[in-house]
């Protein structure tokens, strides 16, 4: 019977991160969580307003229009201002000293 020895390797420490750093960092993820979730919040009242926008839509309209063609202008609408705000929330946080 062959037996693996254990496998063992140095572990390198890694450099401690700068605590200015991390301090640059938490506001910035939290406007931008903030930011997400406010999209988040249009994106489901809008998708939310799908249905009834059917029922109370013309004879005129198929039922499954407002629902097959209402949905995919608001995710691509939704997903170019998450992206707008979340590269302009980045631009006004200031950026940590280079070493």
């Amino acid at each position: 019977m062959i037996w693996m020895a254990e496998r063992r390797t140095a572990v390198r420490a890694r450099p401690a991160a700068r605590p200015d750093a991390a301090a640059l960092a938490r506001p910035l993820i939290r406007a931008q969580l903030r930011s997400a979730l406010g999209t988040a919040a249009l994106v489901v009242a809008v998708l939310a307003a799908l249905p009834v926008v059917r029922t109370l839509g013309s004879g005129a309209v198929p039922a499954w229009a407002p629902l097959a063609l209402g949905a995919q202008p608001v995710w691509i609408l939704a997903a170019a201002r998450q992206l707008r705000r979340a590269e302009r929330i980045e631009r006004a946080f200031p950026r940590p000293p280079r070493r």
